[in-house]
């Protein structure tokens, strides 16, 4: 009985305010009756006073709390019930009552179009108060009266059919149409939520599962893992996908794909590419060492690393990825990354394939380059442009990080910024203003979201994720959980290996020797034969790392069909360009040579003939060749990963016979 009076208390409401009208009439015609009439007209005076009066005030105060689509309709109910009233008091009558019945029918039947019977259906807390929660006609009320107003977050939207969750209530919004979408209700929750009187943190804005683009969901949560830091479960890998945290309504998790399989399922599968966009501390580094712990962990993946920082980003990747280079050595990995590019078109072809499925002797390789913006700009947009479009089915993919959202982060390329967008996008809060260019199937400003570590949205990708947002399973040692993860990692098989080049093979040697070399010059600067600001300006300026010498990337890029490499971006002198399918051969190596000023042999020979007359430390061989100290380290880092100079003690060296 309780439960059923509480459901019909809204409803209920024309009948509650036309019987308390046709109680004071009959109280009046009583008293009349009782006095013979003889106060009849003071009577009437009296009512007619206090019904004037109540209306004005009423009409100030419904000008400032009720919405402008209601206020006529209700200033003229009030008028109608007033005039009732005063006519009641003169004479009442099965007339006069029949008006008011009449009146009540006509003018309620707005607000029984607008408000139903509520539904509980399995809900047993009745009445009607989930727990921690506001009743849900609070909820519409509110929302009429503070978020769809003049005023309002979102002036004329509908709240419409609360239904119950496990954890919560959903509503449908109805928004204008032609005039909002669900991007505007998620660029204002937080509004939305001071509107409503609830943590931001409580609300889920989604789309309406009909894609209807004037519908979008409204979830009141009475508790949801985003508030929280939902504890890290270990490593996922199902069926090519990384889950990587809980959403906020609890309906799954938020997952990053890195592989899907095809029709027969053997080698037509497709790689998938992605983006992290989100401001420093956001948790965008996070979410990438978790889609990583659980790709190496899968037995199927190798993972390479491109970090301008250093290894700032992630150490915990630093340490164990397959190969990680700096922006120095970010043109020798991606040259790397077209050679295999060219070697595993070649096998699709020869063999017949597709596509492509991951197996520990052919495994998938992803490569994840942070700070993206800095790695891809000038030439280098373009050139992955062309390569991304076709590794799907050569099982490579990215994972591009960077804190700007805009197409600045792939380069200034939107044909790549669609390419790498296909697979995953994930977006944190930012820092800068929005460029409306960013995401497709993600209708919001990331500026807007709260800035809470790990939350962020995932973009809308057909059959896989939905726009909502979710919080990251924040991984707390990552270099335990790699270093669990890491044997089981796979390795690059032998086509791929050997397709990569000596940069690749050579990997360990040069890290060896730049670890080695930064510590020779943290040396030498802290002793005083080297300045510091030579040592940051090599740090700062741009990317000077190995690449192709001039005639073996003029070769590459006309058996590609591209036009010769200028010279913007990393290096003038770019890497090679897959080859045609039919083969490799004419495709020469990523060899390295050590500098990209144009003197670079003649450079590494003056510090051999330095070495070789006498001159055993870097500062002897500055007096000597008169180059700078930092040029004189880098040259003989490169001598010495060739083994054409042996290190004999601390910052001292010697030329090999």
């Amino acid at each position: 009985m309780r439960s059923s009076l509480w459901r019909l208390r809204r409803p209920a409401l024309p009948h509650l305010v036309a019987l308390a009208l046709l109680a004071l009439a009959f109280m009046v015609a009583l008293v009349n009756l009782r006095t013979n009439g003889i106060y009849r007209v003071g009577i009437t005076a009296v009512v007619a006073t206090v019904s004037t009066v109540t209306l004005l005030a009423g009409w100030a105060l419904a000008r400032r709390q009720v919405p402008a689509r209601w206020r006529l309709h209700i200033y003229v109910s009030a008028v109608f019930a007033g005039g009732w009233l005063v006519a009641a008091s003169v004479w009442l009558t099965a007339v006069t009552v029949s008006i008011l019945l009449t009146g009540e029918y006509v003018l309620a039947a707005r607000w029984w179009r607008r408000t139903r019977i509520t539904t509980y259906g399995t809900i047993k807390d009745i009445p009607g108060v989930l727990p921690d929660s506001r009743p849900a006609d609070n909820v519409v009320r509110d929302w009429d009266s503070f978020v769809a107003g003049q005023r309002g977050a979102l002036p004329g939207a509908r709240l419409t059919k609360p239904e119950p969750l496990e954890h919560g209530r959903q509503y449908t919004i109805e928004f204008v149409r032609g005039q909002q979408s669900i991007g505007d209700a998620i660029n204002t929750m937080v509004r939305i939520a001071g509107g409503l009187g609830l943590q931001t943190s409580r609300l889920v804005v989604e789309d309406h599962p009909s894609q209807v683009p004037n519908l979008g969901l409204l979830k009141v949560m009475t508790k949801t893992p985003v508030e929280d830091n939902p504890p890290y479960l270990g490593p996922t890998w199902r069926d090519g996908a990384v889950s990587i945290g809980p959403y906020a309504d609890w309906m799954g998790e938020a997952g990053w794909r890195l592989w899907t399989p095809g029709e027969s399922g053997d080698n037509d599968g497709s790689a998938w590419s992605g983006a992290l966009i989100g401001a420093p501390g956001s948790g965008k580094s996070r979410t990438l060492e978790s889609i990583i712990i659980g790709a190496m962990w899968s037995g199927l993946v190798v993972n390479w690393f491109i970090d301008p920082q250093g290894g700032a980003s992630s150490p915990a990747l630093k340490k164990y990825a397959d190969w990680y280079v700096d922006l120095s050595g970010a043109e020798d990995m991606l040259c790397a990354v077209e050679r295999v590019a060219a070697w595993r078109e070649f096998e699709n072809a020869t063999e017949g394939w597709t596509g492509f499925t991951p197996r520990p002797d052919r495994p998938l390789l992803v490569v994840s380059i942070d700070e993206a913006h800095e790695v891809l700009k000038g030439v280098w947009g373009k050139r992955l442009s062309s390569l991304a479009r076709k590794v799907r089915k050569l099982g490579i993919c990215f994972i591009v990080v960077s804190q700007y959202p805009g197409i600045e982060t792939f380069g200034g390329d939107e044909a790549l910024r669609l390419s790498i967008m296909a697979g995953n996008g994930i977006c944190f809060r930012t820092a800068s203003n929005y460029a409306g260019s960013l995401m497709a199937g993600l209708e919001m400003d990331p500026k807007r979201l709260p800035d809470v570590k790990g939350y962020g949205f995932t973009i809308r990708v057909e059959g896989f994720s939905r726009l909502a947002p979710f919080r990251n399973r924040l991984c707390k040692d990552p270099f335990g959980q790699m270093g669990v993860a890491s044997p089981r990692a796979a390795r690059l098989d032998p086509g791929s290996s050997n397709a990569a080049g000596p940069a690749y093979a050579e990997r360990a040697a040069r890290a060896e020797a730049s670890v080695q070399a930064s510590k020779d010059k943290l040396e030498a600067v802290r002793n005083g034969t080297l300045s510091a600001s030579e040592v940051i300006g090599s740090h700062v300026s741009p990317a000077r790392g190995s690449g192709l010498n001039a005639v073996a990337a003029e070769t590459l890029l006309q058996a590609m069909g591209l036009p010769s490499a200028p010279g913007e971006g990393m290096n003038s002198r770019a890497g090679p360009a897959p080859g045609p399918a039919g083969g490799l051969e004419g495709v020469t190596s990523c060899a390295a040579t050590s500098e990209v000023d144009g003197d670079g042999t003649k450079g590494h020979l003056a510090v051999l003939e330095a070495l070789s007359a006498g001159a055993a430390s870097p500062a002897d061989i500055v007096s000597v060749t008169g180059y700078s100290a930092s040029r004189v380290h880098q040259i003989l880092a490169d001598l010495t990963r060739d083994g054409r100079v042996e290190r004999t003690g601390h910052g001292r060296y010697r030329a090999m016979a």
